[in-house]
């Protein structure tokens, strides 16, 4: 009985992860790590202490990935200090107009940033561009890696 209220809860992070590798303030990887983790406890799926070690390792690469994308996204292409605050805030006033806002909050608070920054247009839509593509690329990356842990899952159990 008591696998099977772990099996589920262990399920819902995952779904919790997937969900969380698209929408930017979820951490969409350590959703999916606690739905392998949290089974992993209670012996429910069989994974090695070395393959646990590896996912926890990855986990917090993936995690921190996410953010370095965006930001070197904007930085390689010519934004500053204000169009990384624009991107992070457009990120999370993108959150409220969802699903067209997770796309394009970071993309207009990167061209507002990089507008106060004194860029011309030109150059602000290139940043805002490039924190687009760090966007894209983070979540890709998370998503990947949330299938993969859930993958191991139902393999494990």
């Amino acid at each position: 009985m008591y696998e099977s209220v772990i099996i589920i809860i262990s399920i819902l992070f995952l779904i919790f992860g997937l969900i969380g590798s698209i929408i930017p303030v979820m951490p969409g990887p350590i959703f999916s790590y606690l739905g392998i983790i949290f089974p992993y406890i209670f012996s429910v799926v069989d994974i090695s202490r070395g393959e646990f070690l590896i996912i926890s390792l990855v986990t917090i690469l993936v995690f921190f990935l996410d953010y370095i994308f965006q930001y070197f996204g904007v930085k390689k292409l010519g934004g500053g200090r204000m169009s990384v605050l624009g991107l992070f805030l457009g990120t999370i006033l993108g959150l409220f107009f969802a699903p067209f806002g997770l796309l394009l909050g970071p993309f207009l608070g990167a061209f507002t940033g990089a507008i106060l920054e004194n860029k011309n247009k030109s150059q602000s839509i290139k940043v805002a561009i490039g924190s687009l593509i760090g966007f894209i690329s983070g979540s890709v990356l998370k998503l990947t890696f949330s299938v993969f842990l859930l993958w191991i899952f139902f393999k494990s159990i």
